[in-house]
């Protein structure tokens, strides 16, 4: 039943599978399906903090929507790594967060309530975060059992030098903001049907973004 990941966090494992399959590559990319590149003209390896040999692993800081950016939150809908042995230590370390005991399928009809800030752990009798109604989580919204929150605890617990977080505009599109996409355009925020429409706006070149 768990020898593969949840959909949610699957993403570490194909990523991890790229490494191996393209060893020729120097970076690998990872966009959300709710992310486009917007500007064609700029180049994923120019990112200024890979001139470091040390920086194996970059991703954009949050949305403010969610998070202060001076907080250095990270959000895992796009991100880089690098293509060698260190960026591999940190992909299978990131792998290794993944607890398949606090995840499971919800039924068709049941209706579950999102933890946010409170609530539940792996003792907990009950089954508290919904991501889009597919599966329940003993675990707070966002913390070190779903992707993101895992890699923001590891960039907090040794991998701090190897993880640089570039401005949250570079990646990441704000739903107050129209246009703000620097580089990557992630419609961080919003229904299924916002975020294709979004999308669909900015890769046909329309101005808007409502």
């Amino acid at each position: 039943e768990h020898s593969t990941p949840i959909p949610y966090r699957a993403k570490i494992w194909i990523v991890r599978e790229a490494c191996k399959r393209y060893p020729n590559v120097d970076f690998i990319v990872w966009l959300d399906t709710d992310a486009a590149v917007a500007d064609h003209s700029l180049r994923f390896e120019h990112l200024s903090p890979f001139t470091d040999e040390e920086v194996v692993f970059i991703a954009g800081a949050d949305t403010p929507l969610f998070h202060d950016p001076k907080d250095d939150w990270m959000n895992a809908g796009v991100f880089v790594v690098r293509n060698s042995e260190k960026g591999h230590d940190l992909i299978d370390e990131w792998m290794t967060h993944y607890n398949p005991d606090l995840w499971r399928r919800t039924g068709k009809d049941e209706q579950l309530t999102m933890v946010r800030t409170s609530g539940l752990d792996a003792n907990s009798s009950s089954w508290g975060s919904v991501t889009r109604g597919e599966w329940a989580c003993k675990c707070h919204w966002d913390d070190e059992n779903f992707a993101q929150g895992s890699l923001n605890k590891m960039a907090r617990n040794g991998w701090g030098h190897h993880i640089a977080i570039v401005p949250w505009y570079v990646f990441t599109e704000r739903l107050d903001y129209a246009p703000s996409c620097m580089f990557v355009c992630h419609i961080a925020s919003g229904s299924t049907h916002t975020r294709q429409v979004r999308l669909q706006n900015m890769l046909s070149g329309q101005a808007s973004f409502t």
